[in-house]
């Protein structure tokens, strides 16, 4: 539930890496535009990365970005392998003071529809998953908000807890996730 100190930078990279021989889906692929299902069941190995940029514009108040890429290796009978952009976030992070050893704060996020739609075969966030509707691996296709609230409670500096919850929109699609 803390935010950046006011005037403090942060610059950070993540990398995250699948490949555990189970099949990619039950079903396998299916085009929606030509309607033909092809099986999947090789242990294609799929990646993913990303850069994030948070600025504490105030002790209370901290603005971030953040940029994913994601790769995923050769996928049978498909031309899905490759590297794409995923959705750029913007988030703005507001911390309230309570002077106690709990700690609390409310984080806005917009997710815009950068990501690549034609590679990728593992969905990278459960909202871009559309019932009846084209989905894709690296965008929901949508922009998106969501909204989370942190708690973070110091037990006497020798344990800290931290919890959160969420609820995320899809514009246009109907679908709400809550985390």
């Amino acid at each position: 539930a803390y935010t950046l100190e006011q005037g403090f930078v942060y610059i950070g990279a993540n990398i995250e890496n699948i490949s555990d021989g189970k099949p990619l889906a039950l079903d396998g692929y299916t085009d929606m535009a030509t309607g033909t299902t092809t099986p999947a069941d090789n242990n294609a190995a799929a990646a993913g990365w990303g850069m994030q940029v948070g600025y504490g514009v105030f002790d209370f108040l901290e603005l971030g970005l953040s940029l994913p890429f994601y790769y995923e290796s050769e996928v049978d009978g498909t031309n899905l392998e490759g590297t794409g952009l995923g959705d750029i976030q913007g988030s703005a992070k507001i911390s309230v003071p309570l002077n106690l050893p709990i700690f609390l704060s409310f984080e806005g996020d917009i997710y815009a529809p950068t990501g690549t739609k034609s590679r990728g075969f593992r969905p990278r966030h459960a909202w871009f998953i559309e019932q009846e509707k084209p989905s894709y691996a690296y965008t929901s296709g949508n922009f998106t908000l969501a909204a989370t609230s942190f708690i973070s409670v110091d037990f006497f500096g020798i344990l800290l807890w931290n919890n959160f919850g969420s609820y995320l929109t899809p514009m246009g699609s109907g679908s709400n996730v809550f985390l």
